[in-house]
């Protein structure tokens, strides 16, 4: 089921690429001080959008990373205590 609905979604969306792409096919310029070129206008705004998310992903992965390494270091004390937990539930019930 789970393979279906992304398969359907991912169908939808490139579907969506492809009419976005022959809607907006005109060439537009770009200028950036001395630099100047041209390129489909739908290539411009996908590579745009691409290079958002790229650096989204960027600035937030050492928030990522800081967190996953805290999570893991918590993981472990917890199964530490718990150990140590049930090797003293252990000895208090053991008769001397």
């Amino acid at each position: 089921m789970k393979q279906s609905v992304w398969l359907l979604l991912t169908v939808s969306l490139m579907l969506v690429v492809v009419v976005f792409t022959l809607q907006n096919s005109e060439v537009a310029t770009i200028k950036v001080f001395v630099w100047e070129t041209r390129a489909s206008l739908s290539l411009i705004l996908i590579s745009t959008f691409s290079l958002g998310i790229l650096a989204t992903g960027a600035y937030f992965m050492p928030s990522l990373i800081n967190l996953r390494v805290s999570l893991n270091k918590a993981k472990k004390k917890i199964a530490k205590l718990e150990a140590d937990k049930g090797n003293s539930e252990l000895d208090s019930k053991q008769p001397n």
